[in-house]
């Protein structure tokens, strides 16, 4: 929960990187093309790990329900839900999203790489995300962002030492 520059003061911090980012030809046109469908809100689920027994939602703070109501309530007030992520997020997305059935208008869980996932962060109108560099990097890209964090003093690995933000 501290300032990055308190933790390392001999060290730069330049915070304009996401100012300088580059996109290929090919990820503008992506998300372009998705942003031609209608408004969009970019959601990101998380892993499998981090939802279940360790990381930011450890012990279903956030329910699959929660993102069933998240998903339902952007629809209803007129955005597309896109959900985005890597590979390594399709056990969570598969065994307890999925089956949820929710109405997301494209589902790109393991199939782009970052720079075409930033893209579509980017052009998104809205994001909410598990805690992690997507919900970051998109408000840095100046894009509304939600993301939800532990209770200050819970841990995010049990057992070990306070990890914990403020």
């Amino acid at each position: 929960g501290g300032r990055l520059e308190d933790w390392l003061p001999a060290v730069p911090i330049d915070w304009d990187i996401p100012d300088r980012f580059r996109f290929e030809p090919s990820e503008i046109a992506t998300a372009e093309a998705l942003a031609s469908k209608g408004r969009y809100a970019a959601i990101y689920f998380g892993p499998k790990g981090g939802n279940t027994g360790c990381g930011h939602n450890r012990g279903g703070l956030w329910s699959p329900s929660d993102w069933r109501g998240v998903v339902e309530g952007l629809t209803e007030r007129g955005l597309r839900c896109v959900a985005v992520g890597a590979s390594y997020d399709k056990p969570y997305f598969e065994e307890f999203i999925a089956p949820l059935d929710l109405p997301l208008a494209e589902t790109f869980i393991g199939q782009h790489g970052i720079g075409q996932t930033m893209a579509i962060l980017k052009r998104a109108k809205l994001c909410v995300s598990y805690q992690s560099g997507i919900g970051i990097m998109s408000s840095y890209f100046g894009v509304p962002t939600v993301l939800f964090w532990r209770p200050y003093g819970d841990t995010i690995i049990p057992g070990a030492t306070l990890v914990s933000f403020e």
